[in-house]
Order: C-alpha cells, then structure tokens, then sequence
C-alpha cells in the first residue's frame, strides 16, 4: 500500500520515515537495524504461534498459506478480494471504510486500531507484533504497513 510521504506507519520498520512508492516497494535501507525489511517486496503474517499463516506479494496479491490468491491491496488504498471486488479501503488518514464507504475503524500512527466507535481493538507494534485490546499477542506482521496488518488481523471477516 503506498503511504504517504512523511509516515511512519510501517509494522516491524519503526526506523523508517520518509518512504515513497519506489522505496516502498523496491529499495530498503539496509543500515536500517532492526531485522523486519521487506524482503524481495513480500511482507508475511504470522499466528501467535510464528506459523505462517499469509503473505502479501511484490504486487500487493494477499495470498494465504497455501499460495492461493485471496485479494489485493491497492497502491490508492482500494482493498480487493479474490473475484477483483471492492471489498474495502484505507483513506489517508488510516480511516478504514467498507465496500459500502461506512467507517469501520481506523489506524492511527502509534499503530492503535480502533472500531467505528473509536474503542481500541488492538495494536501493531513498531517490531511488528500485533496485539488485541487486552495486550495478547496475536500475530506478527512483517514487512507490511500498520493498515495492511489491521485489515488482515482486526477488519477482514
């Protein structure tokens, strides 16, 4: 998903500001140090068991453990499922709203996620550890951006 420039909202990237579309998707700095690029443009979801559960490919495709196509995050935010339906998407302020444009929640830059009522839900944490309202972790987003990771974890039925 591209972010505008400026934003730090990248799960597991907490150094990283000031990216664009190519460094999004193709040029990581390397003297970033803590462990979590994104390799080969892929970013991975994880259970709470480290298993790997899904992924997202250099061309936005979700696919789930299997390799399956399962949707695709578009670069203006559109969320699409496996039949090219619009199924969501992601405004500029990490406003996330249904297929048929109800706000469902949102994201906001310290990587909380919040309902349609503004009530926490959970968290992504700057390593990538994504957690539920009561601080459980839940999963491990790697390599992705907090709102791919809130759709994938908190939005997607």
């Amino acid at each position: 998903m591209l972010k505008k420039k400026g934003s730090n909202n990248f799960a597991g990237n907490e150094n990283y500001y000031n990216y664009d579309y190519k460094d999004y998707y193709n040029n990581y700095d390397d003297n970033v140090n803590n462990g979590y690029h994104r390799i080969n443009s892929s970013g991975i979801f994880r259970n709470r068991d480290n298993r790997e559960i899904g992924r997202i490919d250099s061309n936005g495709y979700i696919r789930d453990e299997n390799n399956r196509e399962v949707g695709r995050f578009e670069d203006d935010g559109v969320i699409r499922d496996e039949n090219n339906r619009e199924v969501g998407r992601f405004d500029d302020d990490g406003v996330y709203r249904d297929e048929y444009n109800r706000e469902q929640g949102r994201v906001e830059d310290d990587g909380v996620v919040r309902d349609e009522n503004n009530r926490e839900i959970g968290r992504i944490d700057s390593d990538g550890v994504v957690r539920d309202s009561c601080n459980n972790e839940i999963g491990r987003a790697e390599g992705i951006s907090n709102e791919e990771a809130a759709y994938m974890y908190f939005f997607k039925d």
